[in-house]
């Protein structure tokens, strides 16, 4: 982007699949779909990421998880407040783009193709009120995932690569 080199691709996310071709396009690789999971989530995890020593972007965690799973676990107990992450959100799950700023304020579009899945165990009238989430919800067809006692890794099968951040 404008000259600016992004990572995507991150060893610890993505599985490669089959061996190198030697006749495909060094820089892509092909992955596995990526699962990304945590409850650790922090506002700067979701931007661009400036190596200064290598010069170049590290991609944000939902860049890394396009065409794959994204678990917030433990909705309402990350670092960043669920008011702050819906915000941020509410467009990028609605419109299927998201909006990133290179360091020095160039903003460009890239496609949100992600799976977001909100898992609490915390029951819906125990949960800070956040005006946005019937809109999100709405928008987005999201579901919460409360059913007492289970977490998001009781959501999908076992074997699943995933990331926790």
């Amino acid at each position: 982007m404008d000259g600016q080199v992004i990572s995507v691709y991150d060893p610890i996310v993505h599985k490669k699949v089959g061996e190198d071709d030697r006749d495909s396009d060094p820089p892509w690789v092909l992955c596995q779909r990526p699962c990304i999971r945590g409850g650790e989530l922090a506002a700067a995890l979701l931007e661009l990421h400036y190596d200064d020593a290598s010069g170049i972007d590290s991609a944000p965690l939902q860049m890394k998880a396009n065409n794959g799973i994204f678990i917030i676990d433990d909705f309402g107990r990350q670092q960043m407040p669920p008011r702050e992450l819906l915000n941020r959100w509410i467009v990028p799950l609605d419109r299927r783009v998201d909006y990133l700023s290179l360091r020095y304020g160039l903003k460009f579009e890239i496609p949100f193709e992600v799976l977001v899945v909100f898992a609490t165990n915390t029951r819906h009238e125990d949960r800070e009120p956040v005006a946005s989430e019937e809109d999100l919800a709405r928008a987005a067809q999201l579901y919460f995932a409360t059913e007492e006692g289970r977490s998001a890794r009781d959501l999908f099968p076992p074997g699943r690569p995933e990331f926790h951040f």
